[in-house]
């Protein structure tokens, strides 16, 4: 794209990810003159390797008791101005028909991620607005109250230009290979912008060496599961790793988890596995443990958690002592892990700009008109299942109309 030296736009949006996409082409609609600038080679990079290329890009049960914020109740104004509704509705009007899996979450029936993307860059096409790629920031600067000035370089040529807003969608720290860098976070210290504490969230847990041998040996088995701590539980499955745990549950606990806090997983949630064996010990005596732990839990599974006990033989040759100390090894199995995987594997970052220093009817700054802040860069942080992308496709709409 060829620009003028200092070419001025009414929004120029930094971030071609889900929030940017909707808030360019929601600005485009009411006629306003937008500049889009991606650090990456293609917009909507994020969004393409979304669940495994499907993209779960919204959820029926969206409210603010799905996400995380020190303001739970910041996203109401935001999600009652842009709903579930309306995000069907304008992927609908493109074509693409949503189908539910499971516990809500919507993907598009074609289960390809990027029809989502081609809905937003033909929309800007369409409508002339640019998409500067490979675009490198070296400042911003407010001007005026009326202007800021953005300054980089594409390919080591210098680029300028004028905006009469800045729209920040520029993600978090998550997925360095998508070009994630905190930039957010800079902009806000520039401005005087509080932030709250960030870390990363939907991530893995790593156990600690001691115990890594028998992980490995579990390495992917994935059972259902209900994960919990003192704040909040999740039933969904859990993977086994090399270095410790992962699957939708143990993402979901990770965003509520400290370290030195213990994580209860319960491998048969819908069975009480002590009654189940003692009944088990009266019907059948003569069967063999790992037999009958096997019907519960998958077959290595079973025989693993069996011989960490030192458990075996028939039934009726082990006590109720014995057979509830091995129930409790399954349905109240607690954790110790030493950490995540960090943001290397996160799939967002908890915390963000601090929402009392945003509008939550326009998603701007309060002490600088005209920069605003949207989708990841905010503590708002959903939990896995078209959450986070429902955030980002409501922040985008309301940011578009006031940018």
């Amino acid at each position: 794209m060829e620009q003028n030296k200092m070419e001025s736009f009414d929004a120029i949006i930094l971030g071609a990810g889900a929030c940017g996409l909707m808030c360019a082409v929601q600005a485009g609609y009411l006629g306003k003159r937008v500049l889009l600038l991606e650090k990456g080679p293609d917009a909507g990079a994020k969004i393409k390797i979304s669940g495994g290329g499907r993209c779960n890009y919204t959820n029926l049960e969206v409210s603010t008791a799905n996400f995380i914020s020190e303001n739970p109740h910041f996203a109401n104004s935001t999600f009652s101005q842009w709903t579930v509704d309306d995000t069907l509705n304008f992927f609908e009007q493109f074509g693409i028909k949503g189908q539910e899996k499971t516990l809500g979450q919507i993907f598009p029936v074609s289960n390809k991620a990027t029809d989502i993307v081609n809905v937003f860059t033909a929309q800007l096409a369409e409508m002339q607005i640019p998409i500067q790629y490979q675009f490198e920031m070296q400042s911003i600067a407010k001007l005026s109250d009326q202007q800021f000035e953005i300054k980089g370089t594409v390919n080591g040529k210098q680029q300028q230009f004028l905006g009469r807003n800045v729209v920040v969608a520029t993600g978090g720290f998550p997925i360095p290979k998508m070009g994630a860098t905190g930039m957010a976070f800079d902009i806000a210290k520039q401005f005087d912008i509080k932030t709250t504490k960030h870390a990363p969230a939907l991530v893995p847990m790593v156990i600690g060496l001691q115990d890594r041998s028998w992980y490995e040996k579990l390495s992917g088995i994935s059972v259902f599961a209900k994960v919990s701590n003192e704040r909040i539980s999740f039933e969904e499955n859990i993977l086994f790793t090399h270095w410790g745990l992962s699957g939708p549950a143990i993402l979901q606990i990770s965003s509520y988890w400290k370290l030195g806090d213990d994580i209860k997983v319960n491998l048969s949630p819908k069975l009480d596995v002590d009654k189940f064996l003692n009944d088990r010990k009266i019907s059948n005596p003569k069967q063999d443990i790992s037999i009958i732990v096997s019907e519960i839990l998958p077959k290595r599974l079973a025989h693993i958690i069996c011989n960490e006990n030192n458990v075996n033989g028939n039934i009726c040759e082990l006590s109720n002592k014995v057979l509830t100390s091995l129930s409790n090894s399954i349905n109240a199995w607690v954790i110790n892990p030493i950490g995540t995987e960090g943001y290397r594997t996160a799939e967002v970052t908890l915390g963000g700009i601090d929402t009392e220093e945003i509008s939550s009817k326009t998603m701007m700054s309060n002490k600088h008109p005209g920069l605003f802040f949207i989708g990841e860069v905010v503590d708002v942080t959903g939990h896995l299942g078209g959450y986070n992308f429902q955030w980002a496709w409501s922040s985008g709409y309301v940011a578009g109309q006031y940018a």
